[in-house]
């Protein structure tokens, strides 16, 4: 947030022991080579967001990948058409954040990425249904996946398989069916945030098994369901949004 202006220099990935790498919010511009912060041992976070930055990488698969130690990796309004290959072979990366790209689809190896925390990829151009291979990355803990393009139905293994997971929005899309009945009464949730889609059924009685819950946003569906004065019961919720729905 400096209005630093320009290509990033060299020498800064000369610096043998950096450990974090933040430009974020910045006028850099040019080509920035992957392989530069990847040869790194002691960098284990890269922040390279909005700026006008494009990554270049050399080859499919840089040698380096399967060698970096980077656990956060931050590339939003990187101009990404598409999820780099590179982090396939990350063995360490748990947070990914990639909005304000391009990115219409997620490979099949991410479903792999079982060391993901942190899954950020809203303001994109995802499409289509939102794979239940999703439930594979059980380490999740965030999940933003809003104002994209998705269909279909919210995936019931959201709210049973990660138990780790304490945020999950899904907002401004056009999912549809009902809400998931399914959650386990030892989650996590904290925040679920569902507004702006298609929904439709009433809101899931399950939701009581979610004692953490704190904030929860169904607005802006079409809910047809009486008016839920049982979340009243809930010790933690702080926020409830149910407005432009069918409630009675």
């Amino acid at each position: 947030g400096c209005n630093l202006q320009g290509e990033i220099p060299n020498s800064l990935f000369e610096l043998e022991n950096l450990s974090l790498f933040s430009v974020i919010g910045n006028l850099l511009e040019g080509e920035l080579e992957v392989d530069k912060f990847l040869k790194h041992k002691m960098l284990v976070s890269v922040e390279l967001c909005f700026n006008k930055l494009s990554l270049l990488v050399n080859g499919k698969n840089p040698s380096n990948a399967s060698l970096s130690r980077i656990q956060g990796l931050g590339l939003a309004s990187c101009n990404l058409k598409e999820f780099p290959h590179f982090l396939q072979d990350m063995p360490e990366l748990s947070y990914l954040y990639m909005p304000n790209n391009n990115v219409n689809a997620f490979p099949s190896w991410m479903w792999g990425k079982t060391s993901l925390r942190g899954l950020i990829v809203s303001h994109n151009s995802l499409i289509g249904n939102i794979s239940p291979l999703i439930c594979n990355l059980k380490s999740l803990v965030h999940l933003d996946l809003s104002f994209n393009n998705l269909t279909g139905m919210v995936p019931s293994c959201l709210g049973s398989s990660i138990q780790s997971l304490q945020s999950l929005v899904l907002k401004g899309n056009k999912l549809s069916g009902p809400v998931p009945q399914t959650y386990m009464i030892t989650s996590a949730l904290r925040m679920i945030d569902l507004s702006n889609n298609n929904l439709h059924g009433q809101i899931p009685r399950a939701l009581l098994k979610c004692r953490m819950l704190e904030y929860i946003d169904i607005s802006h569906n079409q809910m047809n369901d009486s008016f839920p004065c049982w979340l009243g019961t809930h010790p933690e919720l702080k926020v409830v949004a149910l407005r432009d729905n069918h409630l009675y």
